[in-house]
């Protein structure tokens, strides 16, 4: 009850928080956009899909509150809902790997794979992941070996 809460808040909160965009995807509505909010700052707002966690924002609340959403985040999906453009209405498809931390009842490791994944990543990925991304405790102390590793394979 107290997430939904939260998200709702920063919902609530969404509508006067992004004051211009200023810079965003070369094509499509999923990308990486430049914002500027509403105190000012300018903030880097990654939009990969419309759940919670699957979107990125580089303000101080995203990077504490573990909700895996933020005011910036939601105006972004408020802003790109309406547009029906059929270019814009394919899915985000991610072209390299990335590493996120997945907030929950624990902080877990989350490898996301590209749409075409090479099969050296693919080896590593089953080796160190389990079969949603999540990195396996067995290898929490190796972080630092895998993310080297996966560097190594896909930038």
């Amino acid at each position: 009850m107290l997430i939904k809460q939260q998200i709702a808040e920063r919902q609530a909160r969404a509508t006067s928080a992004v004051t211009r965009v200023l810079e965003r995807p070369a094509s499509g509505k999923y990308g990486d956009y430049k914002i500027k909010s509403s105190s000012g700052r300018s903030y880097r707002v990654a939009l990969r899909g419309p759940g919670l966690f699957d979107n990125y924002c580089s303000c101080p609340d995203f990077a504490v509150n573990t909700l895996g959403t933020c005011k910036h985040i939601e105006a972004m999906l408020s802003r790109v809902k309406g547009r029906r453009k059929t270019s814009e209405t394919a899915e985000y498809k991610r072209n390299r790997a990335s590493i996120s931390l997945k907030y929950g009842d624990t902080i877990e490791v989350w490898l996301h794979l590209p749409a075409a994944p090479s099969q050296e990543l693919l080896a590593l990925a089953t080796q160190y992941f389990d079969p949603s991304g999540l990195l396996l405790r067995a290898h929490f102390r190796q972080f630092s070996e895998v993310l080297a590793a996966i560097q190594k394979i896909d930038d």
